[in-house]
Parts: C-alpha cells; sequence; structure tokens
C-alpha cells in the first residue's frame, strides 16, 4: 500500500547577492597526488613562495604532480617538464589557473586542496548558476523537455542553498556524487543553459519561509527523492 503526501510551496525570487554565492564542491577525496595540467597557473598559499628560493612556478603553463608531506606540512609540486621541485608549506593550498586539468579531469579555474591527517580534498569553487549546469548535465537525460530541465533546475538551485547556508563552517558545501547532487564540470547544452538562465534567482520556499530543498532523481526505474527546510536567511 503506497502512502501519499501533500507537501506545499511557493516559488519565490532570492537576492542576486544569493545566487552569487559561490558553491564549495568536494570533487575528488582523500587524495595522495593529483595530476595538474593548467594555464595561467596561480598559486595562493599560506607561504606564496617556494621553500627554495631559486625555484619558481612556471605560470604560463604548469604540468605538475602536487603531493600532500603530512610530517611537515608541506606541500610538494613537481615540474614534470623540468624536474624542478617547490615545497610550500600550509595547510591548504589554493589556485587559481585557466584550462585546468586534474587527473585529466576539466575542472573550474579555481580549486582547493584541504588537508587532513595524510590525505587531502580536492575542492572546486564556482558560482552557483554554473554549478547548476553542471548538475542537469549530469543528473538528467538530454532528451527530457525543457521544462523539465527548468523544474530541475529550480529544485537543484534550492537543495545547493539549503547546503551552502547550513555549511558555512565547513570546508565544502556539497559532494560532487550521489550524496548530494550528481555534478561533472560543463559548458552544458543550449536547452540546459536556457533552463538555468530562465529560472534564474527563483527557489522553494516551503512553510514559515523556509528554504524548501527538494530532489527528484530517476535511475534505473527507481526514484529517489529527499526534502528539507532551512531558513533563507541562513
Amino acid at each position: 500500500m503506497y502512502k501519499v503526501a501533500l507537501v506545499f510551496f511557493s516559488l519565490i525570487l532570492v537576492s542576486e547577492n544569493l545566487i552569487a554565492a559561490e558553491v564549495r564542491v568536494r570533487i575528488l577525496s582523500e587524495q595522495n597526488s593529483i595530476q595538474v595540467s593548467a594555464d595561467e597557473f596561480k598559486i595562493a598559499a599560506s607561504s606564496h613562495q617556494c621553500l627554495d628560493p631559486k625555484v619558481r612556478i612556471k605560470s604560463s603553463h604548469a604540468q605538475l604532480i602536487i603531493r600532500y608531506m603530512n610530517s611537515k606540512r608541506i606541500w610538494r609540486l613537481l615540474n614534470t617538464e623540468t624536474q624542478q621541485v617547490c615545497d610550500l608549506q600550509s595547510e591548504k593550498l589554493k589556485f587559481k589557473a585557466k584550462n585546468l586539468l586534474v587527473n585529466h579531469r576539466n575542472l573550474p579555474g579555481k580549486l582547493i586542496l584541504d588537508s587532513h591527517r595524510q590525505n587531502f580534498d580536492v575542492i572546486a569553487v564556482l558560482d552557483l548558476e554554473t554549478y547548476l549546469i553542471g548538475v542537469l548535465a549530469k543528473e538528467m537525460p538530454a532528451t527530457f523537455p525543457l521544462e523539465a530541465f527548468k523544474a530541475q533546475a529550480i529544485a537543484s538551485r534550492s537543495y545547493a542553498m539549503k547546503k551552502i547556508l547550513s555549511s558555512r563552517e565547513k570546508a565544502f558545501d556539497l559532494e560532487s556524487g550521489v550524496a548530494d547532487q550528481m555534478f561533472e564540470y560543463s559548458s552544458g547544452t543550449e536547452k540546459i543553459r536556457t533552463a538555468v538562465q530562465e529560472t534564474r534567482n527563483v527557489v522553494l520556499n516551503g512553510q514559515n519561509g523556509k528554504l524548501y530543498s527538494v530532489y527528484y532523481q530517476p535511475r534505473r526505474g527507481v526514484a529517489r527523492t529527499a526534502r528539507r527546510e532551512c531558513p533563507i536567511a541562513g
């Protein structure tokens, strides 16, 4: 016997400041090392220069292997073209780049490597609307109609904003897998970009003025649903 629950919510527009917020998405976890290929590579760590002042990371183009040396909180960057080694001392390593590939995977141009114990997480930082394009491209078949993509965009935006507001003290906001929403960095199709643009600023508003987050994910005939409420003001 099936039970049906009726849930009442409305669509509301949220401020541009909330929509413009950056989303931190954990792409890889518990890594020992990663391969990085990038153009215009810029590091922003606690120590901006290599411990050996004679070593410089080529910023115009970089082919690197990055490891975390836990015993001394040192990031070791090996330039695979020149074989030069740069050691940086910091708990986190932040960098920006263009045409960024990590382990041969295309990623946004802003990353955080967050160390913990003997490993580190790779966290992508990007704007919410770009994140939604990557979610829709991964979550939904391309054959779905535009209105279905628009509905998913609203649901995914509501879910993401709820996680952002409730994870401000954490290292990241969202997982890139089934623990949250499937995500793959992508420019998306014209249909996906249209769905995100035409629903910009629109989220689900639940009871008592709370942000209502819900997702619906069909996989092999099985529907996965969830719903939560969170005050929009955080």
